[in-house]
């Protein structure tokens, strides 16, 4: 008699369902979030039951829809943040980062937007893995050449200054100087 290890096949009752059965869709969603600490309520149907593909009488055009679908989460009731944004320890991170990433960057004009790129997406990275839970970021990176020119940046925006934070960061070379702002915004 064959089995798994002499065929390589899996038995049907063993196996993962695939995404594209019609009832193991919202299996393998509620399956992919376990680790999420919300509980999931319901998962909105499948593109195609919205949609009506099977329907032959339809002259109107399909809308595809993004393939994630949207998820419904229940209320946590939680109305503050378990780990507060600290801007000391932020402020300490996007240090480290800028004078790694520009200790001994000269400045030149074709290479600033990727830089700045760059160094922004290696902040918001680095921002993230503090877990700071429930907390969107906004980050913004200016990368300005020395040229014995003065200038004033400045930045406005709608707070709530129980949860929400900012921290900013300047950092001076030969050629250029360097200014990171992150603003952390709490998101219920």
């Amino acid at each position: 008699m064959e089995n798994e290890e002499t065929t390589g096949r899996v038995s049907p009752a063993k196996r993962r369902p695939s995404m594209f059965e019609v009832d193991a869709f919202p299996l393998l969603m509620k399956e992919r979030m376990r680790g999420v600490s919300h509980d999931i309520v319901s998962v909105e149907p499948g593109i195609l039951e919205e949609v009506g593909e099977d329907d032959p009488t339809r002259t109107e055009s399909v809308v595809w829809k993004s393939s994630l679908p949207k998820f419904k989460f229940a209320n946590s009731y939680r109305m503050e943040p378990e780990n507060k944004f600290t801007v000391s320890i932020v402020k300490i991170k996007i240090e480290k980062i800028l004078k790694d990433g520009v200790k001994d960057t000269v400045y030149e004009p074709d290479l600033g937007r990727a830089l700045a790129l760059s160094l922004a997406t290696d902040i918001l990275a680095a921002v993230k893995e503090m877990e700071f839970d429930r907390y969107k970021y906004i980050v913004r990176v200016l990368l300005i050449e020395k040229a014995g020119q003065g200038i004033h940046v400045s930045s406005r925006c709608l707070l709530d200054d129980k949860w929400d934070n900012w921290v900013s960061v300047v950092f001076e070379t030969a050629t250029c100087v360097v200014l990171a702002s992150v603003f952390a915004m709490y998101f219920e």
